[in-house]
């Protein structure tokens, strides 16, 4: 065979090799994706995410932002891992927020991405997002109970999901401090004193999660009391629709119900914090 030939076969092999390599890698991250989204085993969402941190694919930064809101501060601590070693600067905002955590080790892996995402975007020469709202114009310290369903649709998973949204919610402004979880009412009180914070306690239910008229619908209540002592102050509620045409299988319809029961939380959560607002600034003295 002569030489030319042979190098011919050569390039060929070698790119039948690299498509072949692309093909399993991309199977693998949607694998790992489905997995880091849906699993409900939190380890093997902790290894997902760190295996997309290794893989190092850039389109995975939005499934990796997501994981930021997971329940478990050990899925959110591998996502902020995995976000620094991919190093997308677009991911800076999330990442900032998650310094605002409830739980210490969050906040301390956030930091550490933090550091790593600003100067990945200073030698890159793109603009660093504007710091945070300084941690003392905080003004209330809210914590969440544990939810209830009374829709009847999915269980422990829909109230789990509500927490997790309104916890998401809440935690994003700079106004708010998240109560961490199982903290004493000793401890409430004493946090308040010294960083001079109103405290409230937030509880609520789904009321619907269903699909009528072509569109799927989540209905939440919320009771807010104070914190500690748990005095009713308000009631509120919220809902949201997400549309869809055609069939849905299973899994888009479940998609869908998370879509809508965010959306109520997001909305309910604004009302909340506007409510809180113009209540403590009328009871200023």
């Amino acid at each position: 065979m002569k030489p030319f030939v042979r190098s011919a076969f050569a390039i060929v092999a070698l790119v039948a090799l690299l498509a072949s390599a692309i093909c399993l890698a991309d199977g693998r991250t949607d694998y790992l994706t489905r997995m880091l989204r849906e699993s409900s085993q939190f380890r093997v969402r902790v290894q997902a995410a760190l295996t997309l941190g290794e893989i190092g694919d850039h389109a995975t930064v939005p499934v990796l932002v997501g994981a930021l809101e997971d329940e478990e501060p050990a899925v959110r601590i591998a996502a902020l891992a995995a976000l620094a070693r991919i190093g997308d600067p677009s991911a800076l905002e999330p990442v900032r927020a998650r310094t605002r955590d409830r739980s210490a080790d969050v906040k301390s892996q956030a930091r550490t991405t933090l550091r790593t995402l600003q100067a990945i975007a200073q030698r890159a020469g793109t603009p660093s997002p504007a710091p945070p709202v300084p941690a003392e114009q905080a003004r209330f310290y809210i914590g969440l109970g544990g939810m209830g369903n009374r829709a009847g649709v999915r269980g422990d998973e829909a109230k789990r999901l509500l927490r997790q949204y309104l916890q998401a919610e809440v935690g994003a402004t700079a106004a708010v401090v998240v109560t961490p979880d199982d903290e004493s009412p000793a401890v409430t009180s004493k946090v308040l004193k010294q960083r001079r914070l109103t405290g409230y306690w937030i509880d609520g239910s789904i009321t619907k999660l269903a699909r009528e008229n072509g569109v799927v619908r989540a209905d939440i209540s919320l009771m807010v009391m104070t914190n500690p002592g748990r005095d009713l102050r308000m009631m509120l509620s919220g809902s949201a629709s997400v549309s869809s045409s055609g069939q849905t299988t299973p899994a888009v319809e479940t998609e869908l119900q998370n879509q809508a029961l965010k959306g109520a939380a997001t909305g309910v959560v604004r009302r909340l914090l506007t409510q809180l607002s113009t209540t403590v600034g009328s009871e200023a003295p």
